[in-house]
């Protein structure tokens, strides 16, 4: 994405598409001081096909 335009319709355009979204995120894991959060991500399109997608992600401390 370029310029201030782009960035801001990505998201219109992705909410337009992806109906009744959901995302769901959870602590998974404490190490020092970084985390790691679980995420179950799901919607469905125009048709009425169902999608999800889930994982992992190792979050860098915050300085």
């Amino acid at each position: 994405m370029t310029g201030r335009d782009e960035i801001r319709d990505f998201p219109r355009r992705k909410w337009e598409r992806e109906l009744d979204y959901s995302l769901r995120k959870e602590l998974w894991g404490v190490l020092g001081d970084r985390i790691a959060v679980r995420f179950q991500y799901e919607c469905r399109d125009a048709s009425g096909q169902w999608w999800r997608s889930y994982g992992n992600v190792d979050v860098l401390p915050v300085r």
